[in-house]
């Protein structure tokens, strides 16, 4: 069931992250970090239960959920109800806690029908959303090891749930009867010097780490064949959250501490003690005091993060180059590949390939009405468009199977070798497909199988022109790949756009949306072209993204039973000439992305 969250981890640790960033104004001021955590677990629990989240950290139905959960945890308390252990107190004349209990039963009830009247809202309109994303795993050990460690150094519940035995039960010399209840002191086992060691009182992650088998490797989490700590009880009757929690305290102390420091409040400092954070000693769960941090932002400090300038667009090849760590004299982003490589291409078995005639009309795409509004071609050359069709492929279509017959067919890919020197290699079957239409500005990625690696310096052998800086447009058509299709839904909802539309499509703009512009132009699918208009400042000249455009065509949206396909349009201009320096400068605050 685990590897269903990872969806919901996701969002709410990146909803921590982007919230901290604003109020903090990117780590200048400290924040109270509670509410943060507070809302975190909260959503946990509403999108588990009924489907929902709130996104603003003080919404007043969060707070009112979680004011209600501590003033019920505390009138339950086993040390707070003096009625529990002598009855007749319950009846007498202006019982406050009986008056108590029903003032809070009847808050509880009023917003437990809000929430299950909007799932049935959702189930009535068919709007309800499982969860169906697997979970990744948690792999790195220090981290791992601080979770585990925060969960025994502080525990919870100091007292453990009442258990019963169910038989007689031997413990050392001592034999506990059958039907004994039993409460376990977790507090006292988590810092037990007999089994924890002398240090037990110390917070130490590393005493979850063992000492790697090789001097090269990092040490590796300690595999452990019984339950770590007694935080989420022990055996059979463990929480069954106990998984949930420490991935989620995982997930949120991973989007932390990658990009931040985090400091305590100088000038209010928290009490770290394990016994003295709790806020109330007489209740059964802890409830930590407030405290105040402040995020640090994890940038360079040495001469290049100095220097560079912010923004591979802004830069030109020399700062581009300082920027990506190039090691050439003066440093340079531009690409090694250049011009229309024939001879490489045809030395590592890269072959132009067939390109249906009919591909290159966008009807093909279902993108007419998009092109028709943009003012884009919508017809081959060969029809008096301006769309050319151009493919690569590693591999030989034209390779005959000799083992085919009569018609020849063609050799199968995992057949077909090449040698390059001495050494023996074998195609991969990697393919690129484009339209390409010069004269409007326009490079379609139709079909690539390697996102990562389909643009590089093919546009000049393309229709014998060279004017190759009135690039204005590139599109992405049916994107599938997984990230990439991630980040898109996320930055939708950023937007709160419920679904994919036709064009017009959704617009994220570098200015109005600079969260979710970054995100889409640094997917893998952004990437592409970004990385291209980067590597080839002197062929297409300083030139920028300013625009992504997300869009379905018309012939999935009049498809019910046809899932979407999704296409992006990424807008490209010339920089701007008041985008400030392009030079490297001593500026400090300035810092490298795209963008």
């Amino acid at each position: 069931m685990m590897k269903n969250y990872q969806e919901m981890f996701d969002l709410e640790s990146y909803c921590i992250l982007r919230d901290l960033y604003r109020n903090t104004k990117n780590g200048t001021i400290e924040v109270s970090f509670r509410p943060y955590i507070q809302r975190y677990a909260l959503n946990t629990t509403l999108t588990l239960c009924y489907g929902i989240r709130m996104d603003e950290v003080y919404d007043d139905l969060l707070r009112e959920i979680i004011h209600m959960g501590s003033a019920i945890s505390l009138l339950r308390s086993a040390s707070e109800n003096h009625q529990d252990y002598i009855p007749i107190l319950r009846y007498l004349p202006n019982n406050e806690e009986n008056a108590r209990s029903k003032e809070l039963r009847e808050r509880r009830d009023k917003y437990l029908n809000e929430l299950l009247d909007n799932v049935r809202g959702m189930i009535k309109k068919g709007t309800e959303k499982p969860l169906n994303h697997n979970f990744e795993k948690e792999d790195v050990s220090y981290l791992n090891a601080i979770v585990k460690e925060a969960g025994r150094y502080y525990t919870v519940s100091n007292m453990s749930l009442p258990r019963k035995t169910m038989s007689d039960v031997r413990w050392g010399n001592a034999v506990i009867p059958k039907n004994t209840m039993v409460l376990i002191n977790a507090q006292a086992g988590n810092h037990d010097t007999d089994y924890w060691g002398a240090d037990a009182d110390s917070f130490n992650p590393e005493r979850w780490l063992e000492a790697s088998q090789t001097p090269s490797s990092l040490q590796v989490e300690k595999t452990l064949s019984s339950t770590p700590h007694l935080s989420f009880g022990a055996s059979s009757r463990s929480c069954p959250g106990a998984t949930i929690a420490s991935k989620l305290i995982y997930a949120a102390l991973f989007r932390l501490l990658s990009p931040y420091r985090i400091e305590a409040s100088k000038a209010d400092p928290l009490n770290t003690d394990y016994v003295d954070y709790n806020l109330i000693k007489r209740v059964l769960v802890a409830i930590p005091r407030a405290f105040k941090i402040k995020l640090s932002p994890r940038d360079g400090t040495g001469d290049l993060a100095r220097k560079v300038p912010k923004c591979l667009f802004v830069a030109d090849d020399e700062g581009a180059g300082q920027l990506v760590g190039d090691t050439r004299t003066p440093p340079s982003a531009q690409s090694i590949w250049k011009g229309n490589m024939y001879a490489e291409r045809e030395l590592w078995n890269w072959h132009q390939n067939y390109f249906d005639k009919d591909d290159c009309d966008i009807q093909y795409l279902h993108l007419v009405d998009a092109f028709k509004v943009i003012g884009l071609s919508t017809e081959c050359e060969e029809e008096g468009g301006h769309n050319n069709d151009w493919s690569l492929g590693h591999y030989d279509e034209f390779r005959v199977d000799p083992d085919s017959g009569h018609y020849g067919g063609i050799l199968p890919i995992i057949k077909q070798a090449y040698q390059v020197g001495a050494t023996t290699y074998k195609s991969t079957g990697g393919y690129y497909k484009f339209i390409v239409n010069q004269h409007d500005g326009l490079l379609a990625a139709v079909d690539i199988s390697s996102p990562r690696n389909a643009v590089k310096s093919h546009w000049k052998s393309i229709g014998g022109n060279s004017n190759v800086k009135n690039l204005q447009w590139y599109l992405a058509h049916n994107v599938i790949n997984d990230e990439t299709s991630r980040i898109v839904p996320r930055a939708l909802c950023n937007k709160l756009i419920p679904k994919l539309y036709l064009w017009p499509g959704t617009l994220f703009d570098k200015k109005k949306d600079p969260t979710e512009f970054q995100a889409l132009i640094g997917s893998p699918i952004g990437g592409t072209i970004a990385i291209m208009l980067a590597q080839h400042k002197e062929e297409l000249g300083n030139k920028e993204i300013y625009e992504v455009t997300v869009v379905t065509d018309d012939w999935s949206s009049s498809k019910k039973t046809r899932v979407q396909e999704m296409h992006m349009f990424f807008h490209i201009r010339d920089m701007p000439e008041d985008s400030g320096d392009n030079k490297p400068t001593d500026d400090g605050a300035k810092r490298g992305s795209f963008g």
